[in-house]
């Protein structure tokens, strides 16, 4: 630590040393005592820095507008005709995890989709997560 600022270096097995510049005094103190806490034993506390550090100016929401399943779901239109987009979780009533619109089997209706969702885990139904244009595997 040195005036308003700290720098922690951390050399690691496979023999690459990063060095990390941190501003503030505090925050390079929390950020030493989180990766010592990482450290001890290999497990992960939960309290640790990475789970409840949010810097200034970091907003967590709707990142769904990075990759819409809209224009994912126009490409494999265009390979295969056994998917179709639904907006069965427009509210996310169903599933809380998935986005507003999914891709799911076309010959499983909306209604079925529901019905799946209230018997399994977090309201998860069956979605497409990948395809493999050039095997069609999903």
């Amino acid at each position: 630590v040195s005036g308003d600022s700290g720098t922690i270096t951390l050399r690691c097995k496979d023999l690459r040393v990063l060095q990390l510049d941190i501003e503030g005094v505090e925050a390079t103190l929390d950020i030493a005592r989180s990766i010592e806490g990482l450290e001890i034993g290999g497990r992960l506390a939960l309290t640790s820095f990475p789970f409840f550090y949010r810097p200034r100016g970091l907003r967590l929401g709707d990142a769904w507008h990075f990759h819409p399943p809209e224009r994912y779901y126009k490409r494999v239109a265009r390979e295969t005709n056994a998917w179709r987009l639904s907006e069965v979780n427009e509210d996310f009533s169903l599933c809380p995890s998935y986005p507003r619109a999914v891709i799911v089997p076309r010959a499983v209706d909306d209604d079925a989709l529901a019905r799946c969702a209230r018997f399994r885990q977090g309201g998860r139904f069956p979605v497409l997560s990948y395809h493999h244009a050039p095997s069609g595997t999903v």
